[in-house]
């Protein structure tokens, strides 16, 4: 899985295995600004974005117009979900971290 960002819109695309070209899998709406990192669960089930605008947004990517947002308060510069898939957790610029 990569992404790439265009605007404030995040684009996610995945990898074709062992073929050199990406088809796009899903496009996610929300951030008001720049998206910071992403992050997918193991089962690629469930898709989170940080963001330059201070939140965190849980995405079903089946369903990327309906998606969950919490709020940071500050620029939010990492997430990561745990390996079972059951917390989400983001860090913030100012060095806090939620799990969610």
């Amino acid at each position: 899985m990569s992404a790439k960002q265009v605007g404030s819109i995040l684009v996610a695309w995945i990898a074709l295995t062992g073929v050199c070209t990406a088809q796009q899998k899903a496009r996610f709406d929300g951030h008001e600004l720049g998206v910071s990192a992403v992050a997918l669960n193991r089962d690629g089930s469930l898709a989170a974005s940080a963001g330059y605008d201070g939140t965190l947004r849980a995405w079903n990517p089946a369903e990327p117009s309906g998606h969950r947002v919490f709020k940071h308060g500050s620029w939010v510069r990492c997430t990561a979900f745990s390996p079972d898939g059951t917390a989400l957790a983001s860090g913030d610029d100012t060095g806090r971290v939620i799990v969610r």
